[in-house]
This record gives C-alpha cells, structure tokens and sequence, in this order.
C-alpha cells in the first residue's frame, strides 16, 4: 500500500513501464494489494468471492452515505 500512495502523491500515471519492461504505477500496484488480499483469505479459509458477493449485496439495500461519511 506504501508504494501505491507513493505513485499517486507523485502524479505518477495509473500505468507505465519501467526500462527493463516490469509495469509500474498505481494500477500494478493494486493488482498486488488484491493478490495479497486473496493470499490472506485463503490462508484464513475464508471464501473471498462469497463474502465480496455477500458484501455488494448488502450495499445495494443501505443508504449511499451511511452514517454521514463522504466518499
């Protein structure tokens, strides 16, 4: 997460590549905070596509600015 508020306080592109080709950015970056989430679900045996779906389900009853916070 570090790296990817670092690439975005720089004005940095979503998506650029390094000279040796690696992909660099703000949207790489993501990508890893994702597949680091996935890696601690399953380490915790948790179905993380389950609770994601159970998750956007509940959203779409709730009020959009619950509990007076802004986005």
């Amino acid at each position: 997460m570090r790296n990817l508020l670092e690439e975005h306080r720089a004005g940095k592109p979503p998506l650029y590549f390094s000279d040796k080709g690696k992909p660099e950015g703000i949207a790489p970056e993501l990508a890893d905070a994702v597949i680091r989430l996935g890696d601690l679900a399953q380490t915790l045996g948790i179905d993380l596509q389950r609770e994601v779906i159970r998750k956007m389900n509940y959203n779409q009853i709730r009020p959009f600015k619950h509990g007076g916070k802004a986005y």
